[in-house]
């Protein structure tokens, strides 16, 4: 039954490319020139040879600083919600595990079954087949995969197995599709929804035994390392992911097995995460000094509407910016000379278009959605013990010189 819709979905979008075939070979006899220059443009793109390069290559890494950031959150709102209280009840990992869950899935469901449907017919030319179409083929083949969030596993070696549906020759260069992956870019959500329900039990331990923090802390970072540096052995890669010219010439990096068992899962990722969590758990412990002692400009910074703003709107932009990405690819129908000066254009481009997509979804989806959450949902009850339930404030005095100044903070 899988194999019978399968093939009806691949038979459904090869209509199409085949009228908008091109022959790319046909301007092989005076385009030598172009070809070289392009060839020596990739070159220079895909080695080090330039500083800038080394950061767009290595660009992957800074994702590591999100698992930090999201580690730190949960890890100060875990303290902050269970101060005074003496017993946890398993309870609220499962309240909170739930709400998360309805919180990031019904966005994701809604983007996914659009690239399942609808998006294979908004447009056709000679790549849209491989860079569209094969996207609608992988959502409708391993979408659920996404909605349990283990789609950095399931199915691991097809999804970087590179298969040649469409190679398309620019100037000695081929465009190879990746197979079965939906979404490519949810990695991190299912990575980051695997440590999120694991950090849930490390935190429980940690404020059972808070006078153990520093070897419960250390012993799951060190863990992590060890998991990362045993897979590196055995399987003979580099305990970092290269960029070998190799593998950017194809514009895939992911068809190298070391990302998926390095980098995309969510063993590979627990020591960043668990940083984050120890960051967390001491901001939490020493915040009154902190508060007392940060600059106005780092507390205006955060306090900032814009930003807060921005930040409301960073999921679904996360989630909707690759279609915007692959419609804008799919529509190609010539060789793209690479300049910084496009690679510039063209990246402003998508992140202003991807905001704007991303508003939209937000409010037509994210939002009401949250809000039916806090009415349908039970949430945690985030009221401490022998305290208002009102927010209470607290006066914390600075002696400048002779002046001082009252900061009303949270507590």
């Amino acid at each position: 039954m899988m194999e019978t819709e399968s093939d009806q979905s691949e038979s459904e979008v090869e209509k199409y490319d085949m009228d908008d075939s091109v022959d790319w070979d046909s301007d092989s006899s005076n385009g030598n020139s172009s070809e070289k220059e392009n060839e020596l443009d990739l070159e220079e793109i895909c080695t080090t040879k330039e500083v800038l390069n080394m950061f767009i290559a290595n660009g992957q890494y800074a994702v590591q600083s999100f698992f930090l950031i999201s580690g730190w959150l949960l890890s100060f709102h875990f303290f902050q919600m269970l101060e005074g209280r003496k017993h946890i009840s398993p309870k609220y990992l499962i309240i909170a595990f739930i709400n998360r869950y309805i919180r990031l899935t019904p966005i994701l469901a809604i983007v996914i079954a659009f690239e399942g449907t609808w998006l294979v017919h908004l447009g056709r030319g000679p790549q849209w087949d491989a860079v569209v179409a094969q996207e609608y083929r992988n959502c409708r083949k391993n979408w659920w995969t996404n909605l349990l969030y283990i789609n950095n596993y399931v199915d691991k070696k097809n999804m970087a197995s590179i298969i040649p549906i469409h190679r398309i020759p620019i100037n000695k260069m081929s465009f190879s599709v990746l197979s079965y992956y939906c979404l490519h870019q949810s990695w991190y959500i299912a990575s980051d929804t695997q440590l999120f329900l694991l950090s849930l039990f490390i935190l429980m331990i940690v404020w059972k035994h808070q006078n153990k923090t520093k070897i419960i802390f250390g012993t799951v970072i060190i863990t992590g390392l060890v998991i990362e540096g045993t897979i590196a052995f055995i399987k003979n890669y580099d305990i970092v992911i290269r960029q070998y010219p190799e593998f950017l010439y194809d514009l895939n990096a992911l068809k190298v097995d070391a990302w998926h068992d390095l980098y995309s899962s969510g063993y590979s990722n627990i020591p960043g995460y668990t940083i984050g969590l120890t960051f967390g758990y001491l901001f939490y412990k020493y915040r009154n000094k902190v508060l007392a002692t940060k600059k106005r400009f780092a507390r205006w910074f955060c306090e900032w509407k814009s930003v807060q703003i921005f930040g409301r709107l960073t999921y679904s932009t996360y989630i909707i910016h690759t279609i915007l990405i692959r419609i804008k690819s799919g529509y190609i129908r010539s060789p793209i000379f690479i300049n910084d000066y496009l690679m510039l254009t063209s990246t402003l481009g998508a992140i202003v278009l991807s905001y704007l997509g991303g508003t939209f979804l937000c409010l037509l989806v994210e939002m009401p959605i949250s809000a039916l959450q806090k009415l349908m949902i039970p949430q945690l009850d985030t009221t401490r013990p022998n305290q208002f339930s009102e927010k209470a404030l607290k006066s914390v005095d600075h002696d400048d010189g002779n002046n001082k100044q009252s900061i009303s903070t949270k507590v």
